[in-house]
């Protein structure tokens, strides 16, 4: 299953394989549990001990099971047990249990599978560019759950030497940074920062221990915080400090919250198991509303709309999740029956197994990027929940500013919107998913820009033409080229806009082509209308034709 799109069960999915699970081996518990269409990989775990397997399709009846490396305890192998879960799977038809899985399954993308390089790979640990003469796409990988908000109330712990501190230089004056949809976290008044500010005598004596504990003891006690986060560096492992008998003395004397994330470590594991202390302090009522829903991974600026065409569904949000974490005092998430995920690109880290552990059922799709994508979370949402779908169309249309939507794609029609890269990046930008989660290409091709998708290498852009661009919107075509002047002759060819991630493109401004990248999208209906007159707005901006020849060279 290496190189595919993964699920996650939702609730009622989990559900349906605990109770095959269970009538095949009493006592053992579903522990993991993924599928695609080309098989389902599940662990079942009792005490320490665990049962990997692959159930994969065979011919069409049931699946065929085979074991499986488990990725930790103790693998148990046993024939008996892989006899008695054949037998049960092994009578369900494997169309039939996807089916059932996929009825509410979570889409999460395979971190396994094939992706482009993240930036890290492609641009800064590239000794020279000059052989890259053709990248535009440097994609970063958003891990937003480093930028979540825990509560009111919060004290920052950082643990580092000075030396660490001076080589992390961060340019927070937009027109000095590098990458155009580079971004820092606003900084918040509400929040007490404090810092061990360790020098070399502190590390050489062996002291470093002595000032996080003397630190961490002023934080708890100033201003009384819910949270204490503390942030470490490598330091920690390289002189042998572990942290953890602190944390545990200062929350149980404290009864202050201790979140610990650091460069070392999978900064994901520690917000889950906040996660899962929130909502183990929720009052869950035992009747749910099935109308109240949690909004998570939504941008402060959609919350509002996507608010609105959940409405139309009959649903009413409760509160809201992702960047902010603590809910406990948002009234009626007692109540709430479901999770809805607006954005869920880069909370990948986040999962969702204590929303169904606290009988919540989740939604987690491609993000409403466009009319046709708002309409499609929409439907997801409604066949997860088991909605009525049938206002789903009037309410994606009803929005007054559907009748300006022709006169923007009236313009639109006269520009020409570039998307360079090689087949791997043309991937990533024209086909749903990985990593932005919907497709730039047909997003723009549906306000009515003219795309031109620029292949590096002519033998992809043919099989582009017969492939992935048969499944595109209208307006999209694939033009190759080879060198450098060629790629040069079809940029000052009439393209107005180009994809890029770099915040000055020396390739584009010598053709005074202004540049953008997925930041100028936004979710929904109306945030779709914004981001047409955004990118036309930037478009109007290229010099006039006999302006350009003063541009320099």
């Amino acid at each position: 299953m290496r190189g595919v799109v993964r699920h996650k069960p939702g609730k009622a999915g989990l559900e349906f394989f605990r109770t095959l699970a269970r009538r095949a081996l009493p006592g053992w518990s579903v522990e993991s549990l993924r599928f695609s269409d080309r098989g389902v990989e599940f662990s079942l775990a009792r005490a320490s001990e665990r049962l990997s397997y692959e159930l994969v399709r065979r011919g069409s009846g049931g699946g065929e099971l085979r074991p499986c490396d488990a990725a930790s305890g103790r693998q148990v192998r046993a024939p008996s047990h892989g006899q008695a879960l054949s037998s049960v799977l092994g009578a369900v038809p494997f169309d039939k249990l996807l089916r059932r899985l996929k009825a509410d399954g979570l889409l999460y993308s395979d971190p396994q599978g094939p992706q482009p390089p993240s930036r890290l790979d492609r641009f800064h640990r590239t000794a020279d560019h000059t052989a890259d003469w053709w990248k535009f796409f440097f994609p970063r990988k958003p891990f937003l759950e480093e930028a979540v908000v825990l509560g009111k109330g919060v004290a920052v712990v950082s643990h580092a030497s000075r030396e660490c501190r001076f080589n992390s230089v961060q340019a927070s004056v937009a027109s000095l940074r590098l990458f155009a949809d580079d971004r820092y976290p606003p900084s918040r008044r509400d929040i007490l920062y404090h810092d061990t500010d360790l020098g070399e005598r502190e590390v050489a004596q062996g002291r470093t221990l002595e000032a996080l504990a003397s630190k961490m003891r002023e934080a708890a006690s100033r201003g009384r915080p819910a949270f204490i986060h503390l942030m470490t560096t490598c330091l920690p492992e390289i002189v042998g400090d572990d942290p953890r008998p602190i944390i545990k003395r200062l929350e149980k004397g404290s009864r202050v919250r201790v979140v610990w994330t650091s460069k070392t470590r999978d900064s994901g594991s520690s917000f889950n198991d906040v996660i899962d202390w929130i909502l183990r302090r929720i009052r869950f009522s035992s009747l749910r509303d099935p109308k109240a829903v949690i909004l998570a991974g939504a941008p402060l600026a959609a919350r509002g709309e996507l608010g609105r065409l959940l409405g139309s569904l009959g649903l009413r949000v409760a509160g809201s999740m992702f960047p902010d974490l603590d809910i406990r005092a948002m009234p009626g998430v007692g109540s709430a029956g479901a999770v809805v995920w607006g954005d869920p690109v880069g909370w990948e880290k986040i999962g969702d197994e204590h929303f169904i552990r606290n009988g919540l059922s989740v939604v987690r799709y491609h993000p409403p990027f466009g009319i046709e994508g708002t309409k499609a979370w929409l439907a997801r949402v409604a066949a997860v929940l088991g909605l009525d779908p049938r206002p789903i169309g009037h309410a994606a249309a009803s929005h007054a500013g559907l009748e300006s939507l022709l006169a923007l794609r009236k313009a639109a029609s006269k520009r020409t919107v570039a998307l360079v890269g090689d087949r791997a990046d043309l991937e990533a930008m024209v086909l749903r998913g990985r990593p932005m989660g919907f497709s730039v290409g047909s997003v723009l091709a549906e306000m009515g820009f003219r795309v031109r998708c620029l292949v590096c290498d002519a033998g992809s852009a043919e099989g582009w033409r017969r492939g992935p661009a048969a499944s595109l919107s209208a307006g999209v075509e694939f033009v190759p080229f080879k060198t450098a002047g060629e790629l040069d002759g079809l940029l000052a060819g009439g393209v107005d806009l180009a994809f890029t991630h770099l915040n000055f493109d020396p390739r584009l401004a010598r053709h005074g082509i202004a540049g953008f990248c997925e930041n100028a999208f936004e979710l929904g209906v109306e945030g779709f209308i914004r981001t047409a007159r955004r990118l036309l707005r930037r478009c109007e901006t290229r010099p006039f034709p006999r302006h350009r020849r003063h541009l320099a060279p």
